[in-house]
């Protein structure tokens, strides 16, 4: 899962990341900020279906704790 922060944090080379982590054999999975608010239940099962999760420091890696066990945090 990556982590998208739309004004401050940002990746500046979002769509670069994108594509190593899918040539690496990921599937990527978008969570922007808004969508943290929206609904616990739907993030952290989405979250938790993830083995890796990749964000810029902040408040949204502390959706790192809905990642299960041996789930790795970039």
């Amino acid at each position: 899962m990556l982590i998208l922060r739309g004004r401050t944090r940002q990746f500046m080379n979002e769509g670069a990341i994108m594509d190593a982590i899918e040539r690496t054999g990921f599937e990527v999975v978008h969570m922007d900020e808004a969508a943290s608010w929206a609904d616990v239940g739907a993030v952290a099962h989405k979250v938790d279906a993830c083995d890796v999760l990749l964000g810029t420091h902040g408040a949204g890696l502390t959706n790192m704790a809905f990642l299960r066990k041996g789930a790795v945090v970039v």
